[in-house]
């Protein structure tokens, strides 16, 4: 059986429709997750402040006064930006752009 491309894009529009629809009546779930997010972000934060903050107090004992060395702080804060921008290609990476992802409303085509 064949089918036009007309008829596919008909099909692939009603089945979306059809699964965005059903995720609307999951709204619950998807708060879940949200928390979810919201708990490991902020166990991440803790996690990631505790060690830059071993790093800084650590840097002390090989360096002159009692502070870290702006240095210090200026090579943390380039090493913290070049993890953010490598879990964005991750992210990227495992949520492409190309597909539709249907658990990330505005990511996929169309979207900018």
């Amino acid at each position: 059986m064949k089918v036009s491309k007309r008829q596919l894009r008909r099909i692939i529009k009603e089945e979306r429709a059809r699964v965005l629809s059903e995720q609307g009546s999951g709204s619950e779930s998807d708060k879940e997750v949200e928390a979810e997010a919201q708990r490991a972000g902020a166990a991440a934060y803790d996690a990631i402040f505790d060690v830059a903050t071993e790093t800084l107090m650590g840097s002390i004992s090989g360096l002159p006064g009692d502070d870290p060395h702006p240095a210090m702080y200026n090579a943390l804060i380039k090493a913290l930006q070049d993890v953010a921008t490598d879990l964005e290609v991750e992210k990227k990476e495992v949520h492409p752009p190309e597909f539709i992802t249907l658990w990330e409303p505005g990511y996929g085509p169309g979207s900018a």
